[in-house]
């Protein structure tokens, strides 16, 4: 998984998206209508100036780059981009329950307001999604911080959750030390209870 905004990526990045394939793996972009780089309050970027048509020729470039690209690709992207002629199926609209969270969109905590499970986190949304289609789900942008909890029982109660929920079929951690760190191995608990969690016959 890998992240693009608009202000620094006029194309589609077919050669980093070979790598991946080259790996055997499905590259999973989340093209983001930003500037990465300029802070929070982004007027060019606001969600007028995506429906009255101002970046339509980004996303047209990009809807034409990927479909001559050619190989799967799971993209975030906006809703208008089916519309563009990109190679995605149109879905009925339906807004999403954003699930209550503290911290990052991760899990865990930075304060002390306590952690939610994965049942609270994503419960209410697989439901809806389910309702929508019922094809595989994938979660992105996994991860737990240190503070607030026992990371390494939140990880162990991941996978076990996971295993009951055949219908999610992968998920991506989110590992990096930013906010917070939200790394696998930000200790020697939660670094062991990923390890013999993924050890599974289910991930090998």
């Amino acid at each position: 998984m890998g992240y693009r905004d608009w202000a620094h990526t006029p194309n589609f990045p077919s050669d980093v998206a070979d790598l991946v394939v080259g790996r055997g793996a499905t590259p999973l972009l989340t093209w983001e209508p930003w500037n990465y780089a300029a802070g929070v309050n982004q007027p060019t970027y606001r969600l007028s100036t995506i429906a009255n048509d101002t970046h339509d020729a980004l996303v047209r470039r990009w809807a034409t780059q990927i479909k001559a690209w050619g190989k799967p690709l799971g993209l975030v992207a906006q809703r208008r981009l089916p519309r563009l002629g990109a190679p995605l199926p149109a879905v009925p609209r339906r807004r999403l329950r954003r699930p209550d969270r503290s911290g990052r969109l991760q899990l865990g905590t930075t304060d002390a307001s306590g952690w939610q499970s994965f049942e609270q986190v994503f419960g209410p949304s697989i439901a809806q999604v389910r309702a929508l289609s019922a094809k595989p789900l994938v979660l992105a942008e996994i991860g737990s911080a240190e503070q607030g909890g026992d990371k390494a029982a939140w990880i162990t109660d991941f996978f076990a959750r996971l295993a009951a929920r055949p219908e999610v079929r992968g998920f991506l951690w989110f590992n990096h030390d930013k906010e917070a760190d939200w790394r696998v191995q930000s200790s020697d608990a939660s670094r062991i209870a990923y390890a013999e969690a993924v050890a599974a016959s289910r991930y090998v």
